[in-house]
């Protein structure tokens, strides 16, 4: 299969490609002209580098020679602590993306696979996972822009008889994901002894390790399913036993205090998927929770945290 990969180098496209090549992929990479590509430095050689961005390639002139019979759609503007409501910069990932979306049923790509988000659930009140039945509710920016894409590229894709699936991603952590989000904040914090202030930790989560989430939308792209789809564990746990996870695979117990922090204007509270329909692929999550951030405290012990974490706020 021939895949055209965007958001190749970022956190969660560089777990992608990783899974597509292993896969046996003829996987084609978007990478932007400069971008670091410490992420995808093991797969060299064995990716087709298609140098640009979202804007430069979507046009069927530039596609029509990379021939994708599926694209899985990642790139999209992710900087933490503005990526959710930051306007004109979620509008030009929007524009960007119906263009690709039109590209490639232009040139008869036959299936898109693009990523959606939990946030477009708004801030449900808790009780009962959300399926994709579940009314949207979108309240930023970010999920406002991620609601609209799915909204009309199904339509696009629908007109051009290509195959459209949603992928909504919950809160992803693991190797390589920036260090300023909260769990690798938290691993940093306790591989240096350093203390970590945190809000009291009663917020639920619904997270899963991104080697997870990689596999899932593999799962989607090689099957005929169309529309959303939960990508998410199906376990509803507290911010709190998160961050005691990384406490004891740390070694680092007492780093963490817990309610210096007070809670967000907009937090939210509760937030847990269900994910029958990705499960139905065949698709099992691999990592629980423990074995989860235990897998990632390793991989910045083995990385050279304090290296790693430099390259990345630099990017």
């Amino acid at each position: 299969m021939r895949v055209l990969l965007t958001g190749a180098t970022g956190f969660i496209g560089s777990h992608v490609a990783r899974v597509l090549v292993t896969a046996g992929c003829d996987v084609q990479a978007l990478v932007r002209p400069g971008a670091a590509r410490d992420r995808i430095a093991d797969l060299e050689g064995r990716l087709g580098i298609v140098a640009g961005d979202v804007a430069s390639v979507a046009d069927p002139a530039v596609l029509a020679p990379l021939a994708p019979e599926v694209c899985i759609h990642l790139a999209w503007y992710a900087e933490p602590g503005r990526y959710l409501h930051a306007v004109g910069e979620n509008l030009a990932s929007l524009r960007t993306s119906l263009d690709l979306t039109e590209a490639l049923a232009a040139v008869g790509c036959r299936r898109l696979v693009a990523a959606g988000t939990c946030a477009e659930y708004g801030s449900p009140c808790g009780g009962t996972a959300l399926d994709e039945r579940t009314p949207i509710n979108p309240s930023t920016p970010y999920a406002r822009a991620k609601s609209a894409f799915h909204l009309a590229a199904q339509d696009i894709a629908g007109q051009a008889g290509m195959q459209f699936a949603w992928a909504r991603l919950f809160f992803l952590y693991g190797p390589w994901e920036h260090p300023a989000r909260i769990v690798p904040s938290a691993i940093l914090a306790c591989l240096r002894g350093e203390t970590f202030p945190a809000t009291a930790g009663e917020q639920v989560r619904d997270y899963l390790h991104v080697a997870d989430a990689a596999a899932a939308l593999w799962s989607i792209a090689d099957s005929e399913v169309v529309g959303p789809l939960n990508v998410c564990s199906g376990e509803a746990v507290t911010l709190r036993s998160v961050l005691e996870a990384v406490e004891a695979a740390a070694g680092s117990q007492g780093t963490v205090r817990y309610g210096e922090m007070p809670y967000g204007s907009n937090e939210w509270m509760w937030m847990c998927g269900d994910n029958a329909k990705t499960l139905g692929l065949g698709w099992r999550p691999m990592f629980g929770l423990e074995a989860g951030i235990a897998d990632t405290v390793e991989w910045w012990r083995r990385s050279g945290e304090a290296a790693v974490a430099q390259r990345l706020f630099q990017r």
